[in-house]
């Protein structure tokens, strides 16, 4: 992190502490952010095809929540998941936060506790030996250095322990940074919708995940790369022809699967 990577973080949860931080973001989104404004009306237009008002809606790696934001902004009731302490201040700082419950945990097979990375110089962090050697290694990712100094013991849930907490959700976006796997060994109904990301260093893991007994076998899928503006495919399609045509393709960039349960 730089000198002034730092300042900004310090003036991040100073403006936190004292409550100036919400007035502050908001302030500088309507004087200064175009294209935040942008993003998030592109974003809000992409989802609106699968969030409806009064849906469920589990954000699982929420980061600093701007997902989270927009599902609100549709009318989604929002569990924001999220293990970093950092991260989960800004949420609590969002637009919609009326709409967004916080919960501070990872997700996983099992409840229990283990160490999560921080990667120093990325926007990262990721609880997958893998993802984290496939990451370092990539030219797609350079900066992304995985310090022992970033690394921290957070506790894990599962997303069943969430669904008989708050309900099966609507909807569920996963963003885990190659942990993609254990959360879903940890998931044994599948909801009306979700999506997962998936990274071209680890493809092989990604098409492990739409193998997992969760999934209906008559599940529907298709898939984005980068932000979504629309989806690759033309028709939602089989998992097995989503993944090959994933494989054939070959995207530089990361993208997000989406799963749906059949709509007959």
């Amino acid at each position: 992190m730089s000198n002034m990577d730092r300042v900004v973080e310090i003036g991040r949860r100073v403006a936190s502490e004292t409550g100036l931080l919400r007035p502050a973001r908001l302030l500088y989104r309507t004087i200064f952010d175009h294209d935040g404004r942008k993003r998030r009306q592109s974003l809000c237009h992409f989802y609106g095809q699968i969030i409806r008002r009064g849906d469920l809606v589990f954000d699982v790696g929420a980061n600093v929540g701007v997902y989270s934001e927009v599902f609100a902004s549709l009318g989604a009731n929002v569990i924001a998941i999220e293990p970093l302490p950092d991260n989960v201040r800004r949420i609590r700082n969002a637009r919609y936060r009326n709409k967004i419950k916080i919960v501070q945990t990872a997700v996983g097979a099992r409840v229990g506790t283990d160490k999560i990375r921080v990667a120093t110089s990325h926007t990262m962090a990721s609880m997958s030996p893998e993802w984290v050697c496939a990451s370092a290694d990539s030219p797609r990712l350079r900066g992304a250095e995985w310090g022992w100094l970033g690394e921290m013991e957070v506790s894990i849930t599962t997303l069943d322990s969430l669904c008989q907490t708050y309900g099966l959700p609507d909807f569920i976006k996963i963003d885990v940074e190659g942990y993609e796997e254990s959360v879903f060994d940890g998931l044994s109904i599948q909801p009306k919708c979700l999506s997962f990301e998936f990274n071209p260093e680890i493809l092989h893991a990604t098409q492990r995940c739409l193998e997992k007994p969760v999934f209906n076998s008559s599940s529907e899928c298709n898939y984005i790369v980068g932000e979504p503006s629309t989806f690759v495919l033309d028709r939602w399609t089989t998992k097995e022809l989503t993944m090959q045509h994933i494989l054939d393709s070959r995207p530089s960039s990361w993208g997000d699967i989406f799963v749906r349960r059949p709509l007959s």
